[in-house]
């Protein structure tokens, strides 16, 4: 029996494009032909680091939060958290995209554990300009298929990243911050764990990354099969980073006739 999805046939069990971080160990254990807990335990750790790697430099998981800023400015970061993408403060139906100030001075004082330094306060303000698109994620159980807001130029509020610290400072004028204003960031995420979910395209660059590094440091393993596997992983890797960045049938079409127009004919 087959299930029908317009022209295409799709089978019972079929395979799914969709993966448990789980399911790449147990592929590598099986090429491997070591199927102990033992191994798959160093094998997951592995495979953990690798990921993380991968998500870092060549595609990382984009997480969209929505958080109430105190009246202090300071936010922790995520626990998930790499790097931010965009920042923005929702007003008037469209999202304040905010700038990044690495001038801003940091104020990590404390009292009993909470932070003393307080922003400004001010009870509205109009903005305008173009958009910038945020990604589509889930809030309060809604699909929020995408949002856009306005650049950094048109704002008189803004952040900086306190690594050291792990977390962001705000400063500037924010309407309405006595009130509990809602920020919505996008950055990028670890988000991983034995059970996280990754694409088919991650499959290969985890598996080889995963046998590269078990081989690094093993003094039984030739010299020249350790380069073999750390090739392979960066073959991997470089097939990844081409999906990653192919030109999609639009954009061919775009820029094989963005030199061409027609004209009136005799």
């Amino acid at each position: 029996m087959a299930y029908k999805l317009g022209n295409e046939s799709i089978p019972q069990g079929q395979f799914g494009a969709l993966k448990p971080l789980s399911y790449v160990v147990r592929n590598i254990q099986n090429e491997i032909e070591d199927y102990s807990e033992r191994q798959y335990k160093r094998m997951m750790q592995i495979a953990i680091d690798v990921l993380r790697d991968i998500r870092i430099y060549d595609q990382p998981s984009v997480q969209v939060e929505y958080f109430t800023l105190p009246p202090s400015g300071v936010f922790p970061f995520p626990h998930d958290y790499i790097d931010w993408i965009k920042i923005a403060i929702p007003m008037n139906g469209q999202m304040i995209t905010l700038s990044v100030n690495n001038n801003m001075v940091l104020n990590r004082a404390q009292v009993c554990a909470n932070d003393i330094r307080k922003m400004q306060q001010y009870p509205g303000v109009d903005f305008g300009g173009d958009g910038y698109l945020f990604s589509p994620h889930w809030y309060g159980g809604q699909f929020i298929g995408g949002l856009y807001g306005v650049g950094g130029g048109f704002n008189t509020a803004y952040f900086r990243e306190d690594k050291t610290a792990q977390q962001f400072q705000f400063d500037g004028v924010i309407p309405n911050i006595s009130e509990g204003r809602i920020v919505v960031m996008e950055y990028k995420s670890t988000g991983i764990s034995e059970g996280s979910i990754i694409p088919a395209e991650l499959i290969e660059p985890i598996k080889r990354g995963v046998i590269y590094r078990m081989n690094l440091h093993n003094s039984d393993v030739p010299m020249n099969m350790k380069q073999t596997y750390e090739q392979d992983y960066y073959r991997a890797i470089k097939r990844l980073r081409a999906f990653n960045n192919k030109f999609s049938m639009s954009e061919y079409m775009d820029t094989l006739y963005q030199t061409k127009k027609q004209s009136p004919k005799p």
